[in-house]
């Protein structure tokens, strides 16, 4: 499934005041040169969006409400405090290009190591927020070099370079994260989700399920867990993870679609159909939820030979054609119900559930 990965990035804080800014920044020269513009303007390298589910991990930056210093800001609005500020103020009115330019600028005449790492932090948020990921790469690269304990630009590293598809940097990144605290919940949600987007089924599963071991109440976890086996062909074990998911996210239509999908898988489909009702109730406006309800009833029909269900699968199947008439195989399966012909299975539910991130 599409998960939102465990991206940490921040809008940075103001910390301390300084006295005297000094322009001591040329680090930041070579590191801004590559999208400042002599005009003080600047560009990105925009990097193509991850593949389609199992999809690599995407960030989802933080918002933090910007700490503003109206004082600063009117003595002097260049300062590296004013600058700060304001760049908090961008990215709050949602102006990542301006954030940029201005954490930029705080980063050239930052009077401490520790406001040039604040000011870098700003600025790897905002091209982040700007889909300048290998841009964004940099400057976290650059933060690891200032401190090589900080965890969160290490992990927003990995994910800026799972976002330029060079997977296998980023898992070493990650490995390399719990090899030092092997307790580290979000590094290895991203690593299975990284492994899950590869098809790398085994790995995925190994690393899912010391997740769920570590922070049983993450749903999207036990979801993706049963997604992972389910494709391993181990439905009954799929069927019991998506039953704890549905426990922990009852209201998620994709975690009951997914548990309906193993449950047939697994042979039950009684379980199957109750499953697929509850996703019907909160997904009724999507085509591929009532589909696989008509498929599940059929089942269902086939194994009680009870009329009641195939009239129900029928049902299922018309609503799924409101909802998108294109679908020419159930139009005619449907015909050959309709007039008496045969009873075959009009659709082939699908292996894996459709994620948030494929609709």
């Amino acid at each position: 499934m599409g998960r939102l990965a465990f991206g940490i990035e921040h809008s940075p804080l103001l910390g301390p005041a300084a006295t005297i800014p000094l322009m001591r920044m040329a680090g930041w020269v070579c590191l801004l040169g590559v999208f400042l513009s002599a005009g003080g303007g600047w560009s990105c390298r925009k990097s193509a969006p991850p593949p389609a589910p199992g999809e690599a991990p995407a960030s989802a930056p933080a918002k933090t409400e910007p700490k503003v210093n109206p004082v600063a800001a009117l003595i002097d609005p260049n300062s590296f405090e004013a600058l700060i500020d304001r760049g908090n103020a961008a990215i709050d009115a949602g102006d990542y290009t301006l954030a940029a330019e201005l954490f930029a600028d705080a980063g050239q005449v930052s009077p401490s190591q520790g406001d040039e790492i604040l000011a870098l932090k700003g600025l790897a948020n905002a091209l982040t927020l700007s889909s300048c990921h290998a841009e964004a790469a940099e400057a976290y690269r650059r933060l690891v070099e200032l401190d090589g304990s900080d965890r969160t630009s290490r992990v927003n590293l990995a994910v800026a370079l799972t976002r330029l598809r060079q997977f296998s940097e980023a898992e070493a990144v990650y490995l390399q994260l719990l090899t030092e605290q092997a307790d580290f919940v979000q590094a290895r949600y991203n690593l299975a989700s990284l492994y899950q987007a590869q098809g790398k089924l085994a790995q995925a599963r190994d690393q899912w399920q010391r997740v769920v071991r570590q922070a049983p109440q993450l749903a999207s976890a036990q979801a993706a867990l049963g997604e992972v086996l389910l494709n391993l062909g181990k439905p009954r074990e799929a069927t019991a993870a998506y039953g704890k998911a549905a426990d922990l996210a009852g209201e998620d239509s994709t975690i009951w679609l997914g548990l309906a999908v193993a449950a047939r898988a697994a042979g039950d489909p009684e379980q199957a159909v109750v499953a697929a009702r509850r996703a019907v109730q909160l997904a009724a406006q999507e085509a591929g939820v009532w589909r696989v309800l008509g498929d599940v009833l059929l089942d269902l029909y086939r194994s009680t030979k009870d009329g009641r269900h195939l009239s129900e699968a029928v049902e299922a199947w018309r609503r799924s054609l409101v909802l998108d008439g294109s679908q020419a195989d159930l139009r005619r399966a449907l015909a050959a119900i309709e007039s008496g012909g045969t009873v075959t299975r009009p659709v082939q539910a699908a292996s894996r559930p459709v994620s948030d991130n494929q609709r």
